[in-house]
């Protein structure tokens, strides 16, 4: 056992050593980069995550986890032809977790690997900005973030220049790969492609029809799926953006929502309206247009609508108003997560005061089971500029339904207190720490994360 460990430590250590000196190396090389004109920029660093949780149900847990992180930004798009980016994690579990035979409150997908030494590669990419006609090809590990459906693959995409106004300024686009998912053993018969076309008919206007084709292997067997999509943005007398968006999943109507944005800049005053439907249930689907049926089965049609004003009161002060409704189509399918509920919600923000200071605090009423049962909730948070890099922070908010990103689960009713010290200039060495205790219904749930950093 001894031996074991001993030759795994061996190895981990083998690899940050490798990955330290690639890090040295690289920054050595950049003002040979610079010279050549090919800016290299980014950052390196290790985090430190504490995580404890008292569950009422379970007992005391406690892990710790180690993370490296670097993201390199190789070259100008605007000056160079070629340029990349670069994104990856490495992690070391310093804990042994429960088996999984056992709850364990603090399990995560890392804990099912037999080695507690992983590395994730994000990002890798490499684009090509000076091809006649296009706007770009890009090449590598990518993520699709103007696509209707936020898209990940392992391939290709190339997008065409504008084409002249007699041309309604037309653009289009193709793409295509193997899906990623990064934890995920087996996927030599996923596909990932679509097109999409976008013009802009008159001022101010912008439209783009878009198609996705998905297909893979998952544990509820064999699915291919087309996802359909129309999306419209126009912009009105400069302040007012009007954007609409309704699409198809195979032959039937999937979702649809709109959102209407007036900002008066000359007032200080931003007024915000959002409706969103999901039209039919979403199941068993293509992980690109349902990742989560897995673990949360069926998600039923519902209904959203929300609204929002912001306004300025001189120099130091704002004010928030907003209401967000969420309804069911037929109000006995809700479940565990997928909710019915209403939220009115308030804030008061005072910014730059003593040019260092801001300060704000909340009040948000919840309404749940069928508006008969009322929460009413107060946050605070403050943040001390001590110079321009150094900040303090601290404060506490409520949420009914809260996500937690680290543990991906999710907790009722949760009272957060944070605290925060962050030193992280522009360029060189930064350190960021910060601490969060949430108080749930399900037990008490501490965070603490301390991150060495350095950019350049």
């Amino acid at each position: 056992m001894k031996e074991q460990l001993g030759g795994r430590y061996g190895k981990t250590m083998r690899i940050w050593g490798l990955a330290a000196g690639l890090a040295i190396l690289l920054g050595l090389s950049l003002p040979a980069f610079a010279q050549a004109k090919f800016p290299v920029s980014g950052y390196g660093s290790v985090e430190y995550r504490w995580s404890h949780a008292d569950d009422e149900t379970y007992g005391d847990a406690t892990d710790e986890d180690l993370f490296g992180y670097l993201s390199l930004n190789l070259g100008d798009p605007l000056v160079n032809p070629v340029t990349g980016y670069i994104f990856g994690r490495l992690s070391y579990d310093l804990t042994n977790p429960n088996p999984f035979d056992e709850y364990y409150p603090l399990a995560d997908v890392n804990d099912t690997y037999d080695s507690r030494f992983l590395g994730n590669l994000y990002l890798a990419y490499a684009q090509f900005n000076k091809a006649p006609y296009m706007e770009s090809i890009t090449i590598g590990r990518q993520m699709l973030l103007d696509t209707p459906v936020w898209l990940y693959l392992d391939g290709a995409e190339a997008v065409t220049a504008e084409a002249p106004k007699t041309w309604l300024n037309a653009q289009l686009g193709i793409y295509g790969g193997v899906p990623v998912h990064l934890y995920e053993a087996d996927q030599k018969d996923n596909a990932l492609y679509g097109a999409f076309a976008q013009v802009r008919p008159w001022p101010g206007n912008r439209l783009r029809f878009d198609w996705t084709h998905a297909e893979g292997e998952y544990l509820f067997g064999n699915e291919l799926n087309d996802y359909y999509s129309v999306e419209m943005w126009q912009t009105l007398a400069q302040y007012l953006q009007l954007e609409g968006r309704y699409s198809m999943l195979e032959d039937d109507s999937h979702d649809a929502e709109g959102r209407m944005t007036f900002y008066q800049p000359d007032w200080d005053v931003l007024v915000q309206g959002s409706y969103y439907e999901l039209l039919t249930r979403e199941q068993d689907l293509a992980l690109e247009f349902d990742p989560f049926f897995a673990a949360l089965h069926t998600f039923y049609p519902y209904w959203q609508v929300g609204a929002l004003v912001s306004k300025g009161l001189g120099k130091y002060v704002s004010v928030d108003a907003g209401w967000d409704m969420r309804r069911l189509r037929h109000n006995d399918q809700e479940n565990d997560f997928n909710h019915e509920f209403s939220k009115y919600y308030a804030a008061l923000n005072l910014s730059s005061l003593f040019d260092r200071l801001d300060f704000s605090v909340s009040y948000d009423l919840w309404q749940t089971e069928h508006a008969d049962h009322m929460i009413q909730s107060y946050g605070a948070d403050a943040a001390y500029h001590v110079t321009k890099d150094l900040e303090l922070s601290a404060g506490t908010y409520f949420d009914l339904y809260k996500y937690d990103y680290y543990f991906e689960q999710e907790r009722d009713r949760v009272q957060t207190y944070f605290g925060r010290v962050g030193y992280l200039p522009a360029k060189g060495p930064g350190l960021d720490v910060t601490y969060e205790y949430d108080d749930s219904d399900l037990g008490d749930y501490q965070v603490l994360r301390a991150e060495a950093k350095y950019s350049f």
